[in-house]
């Protein structure tokens, strides 16, 4: 399931595939981190025992998590070093403008929720509104643990890729914080399968080597400085 193929198959908007054309184009890692976020929070989804139509919905938005992030000049995604604040501040931009994006294309409030909430934090801290708790959607709860930890094993052009045992460490370090505790739960029961490994150590020996050019991120783990 970790590997990047769907198992919803549900044809898309021909403009929303533009836009996604358009963010991965010259950048193979965001195309392969985008289809392996939406495979694993669809396996995390069907966990949580979420409806055939609210898989499809999490499927599409978890793919589209970082649409927005078409609005952020990439030589701030492709920074080797660290943000400066007004660089930080346009990168926090990502989420609401990626559901102002799809919001032409995709009539489903819940994709939209949950492009719009993958940053917001369980205990309130995120972004873009502040959500805290249970106020987050769940689907938005769920890319956002995911994303974090597809992230964090992948190399970015600022850090080398983390572990996975490291990255699991760190998820369940923020769990109650950043992260629903739940969410974070599902998602190491997840890792535990023996099919759901090996599928995540192939999609990622099938990634080029080269991978730190023009590269687009996933998760922001505020406290462990991990990514953006």
């Amino acid at each position: 399931m970790l590997n990047p193929t769907s198992i919803i198959t549900k044809s898309e908007p021909s403009e929303v595939e533009a836009l996604f054309s358009r963010a991965s184009a010259g950048d193979v890692l965001f195309r392969s981190h985008a289809l392996r976020v939406a495979a694993l929070s669809v396996r995390i989804g069907a966990a949580f025992g979420l409806a055939q139509r609210e898989l499809e919905s999490l499927e599409l938005a978890a793919k589209l998590h970082d649409l927005g992030k078409l609005a952020v000049p990439r030589s701030i995604l492709a920074k080797p070093g660290p943000l400066d604040d007004d660089e930080w501040a346009m990168m926090r931009r990502h989420p609401a403008e990626g559901a102002r994006l799809l919001a032409p294309y995709v009539p489903s409030r819940a994709v939209l929720a949950i492009v719009r909430g993958h940053h917001e934090r369980w205990d309130g801290a995120g972004y873009p509104e502040g959500l805290r708790g249970e106020e987050i959607p769940l689907g938005a709860r769920i890319v956002a643990v995911v994303d974090a930890f597809c992230a964090m094993v992948e190399p970015r052009p600022y850090r080398e890729a983390f572990s996975e045992t490291v990255a699991r460490g760190r998820l369940q370090d923020c769990a109650g914080t950043q992260f629903d505790p739940d969410c974070v739960d599902a998602l190491l029961a997840a890792l535990t399968e023996p099919a759901e490994l090996v599928a995540f150590a192939r999609a990622r020996e099938s990634e080029p080597e080269d991978q730190t050019e023009g590269v687009i991120d996933g998760a922001q783990l505020v406290h462990l400085e991990t990514s953006r």
